[in-house]
């Protein structure tokens, strides 16, 4: 089975919304990395997600808070429904994983993606954690070598676009076309993105 590559976007309360969404712009969202059959399946969907979050949490046996100093963490989570987390807006596929790839192999690959670092400028967060692993997906030959901050305006107004909720023009899948949308890059040319972010709590 075809294993596609997608960043999936979540709103973020009202992060998301009016202008906070003009000052956290790329941070409006939070962004993970989902791994997904070329063929969904509707609601029997099953997908694995990766991600760094700084979230926390009231643990439900301790009544104790989980990362109360809001650290950045990896999260994977394998074989999940992703249309069981209702903030999901949508997906942009830009690459294909290797069939035979299993999940403990893409769990390795995307736990060796550097966290977030705190205090630093520009500031990190699980935009700039997205984009390190698009960077290591295509140095594997597993999405094509496109300009990066095309690919986030791109994300970007897709997100947007998705906040409309019912009205939107959107399917909750959309692929990069990187020839497309002019964003192929010669693989010599540097893939830095310099793009400053924002603080990123999920909310």
């Amino acid at each position: 089975m075809v294993q596609l590559v997608a960043v999936a976007l979540y709103h973020r309360n009202h992060f998301s919304l009016g202008n906070a969404r003009q000052a956290f712009g790329y941070e409006a969202y939070h962004w993970s990395i989902m791994v997904m059959p070329d063929i969904a399946h509707g609601d029997d969907e099953v997908c694995h997600l990766f991600d760094a979050t700084d979230t926390s949490a009231i643990n439900p046996h301790t009544f104790r808070m989980n990362n109360p100093k809001m650290e950045w963490w990896y999260r994977s989570q394998i074989d999940i429904n992703p249309h069981m987390n209702m903030k999901l807006l949508g997906r942009v596929v830009f690459g294909q994983i290797p069939d035979d790839m299993s999940s403990a192999e893409l769990d390795e690959f995307f736990h060796s993606i550097p966290l977030p670092v705190k205090n630093t400028y520009p500031q990190q967060s699980s935009v700039s954690w997205a984009i390190d692993a698009i960077c290591a997906i295509q140095k594997q030959g597993w999405a094509p070598v496109f300009d990066l901050r095309k690919f986030k305006d791109f994300a970007l107004a897709y997100g947007d676009e998705r906040m409309q909720g019912s009205e939107s023009k959107e399917l909750d899948v959309k692929h990069f076309d990187a020839r497309k949308e002019d964003a192929l890059v010669d693989k010599e040319e540097p893939l830095e993105d310099d793009e400053g972010s924002l603080t990123d709590k999920e909310g």
